[in-house]
């Protein structure tokens, strides 16, 4: 698994976590439907509200996320049409590139394994 799998899998249990609080919190609030008593509702209005206060936050973070997975996803492709785009153009300056990059790496990889 990948990094940004990682972090998405992380991200989604930490939604499905909030939801499932949203949800016992609105479940704790209808069985307390029936209590009386001054403290007793002012503490269900209080929950009430920061379980409303909760839900905005959770879809606003739910929208915000999915916009940026949207723009990464097009950024993305608009790299890899560009990418393609260069090395069908310039194939002798993508192969020498290639072949330079390659040749750093292997370099540095050596000299790290001298140490």
């Amino acid at each position: 698994m990948g990094l940004f799998a990682s972090q998405r899998s992380t991200a989604d249990r930490f939604a499905a976590d909030v939801r499932n609080l949203v949800t016992h919190a609105d479940e704790l609030l209808r069985m307390t439907a029936s209590y009386s008593g001054e403290k007793v509702t002012d503490a269900r209005a209080r929950l009430g509200e920061k379980v409303s206060e909760m839900r905005d936050v959770l879809d606003r973070a739910q929208s915000a996320a999915a916009t940026q997975g949207k723009r990464a996803i097009k950024a993305t492709n608009n790299a890899a049409k560009a990418t393609n785009s260069y090395v069908r153009q310039h194939p002798w300056q993508a192969l020498g590139i290639g072949l330079a990059v390659g040749a750093a790496i292997g370099l540095v990889s050596f000299w790290n394994n001298k140490r």
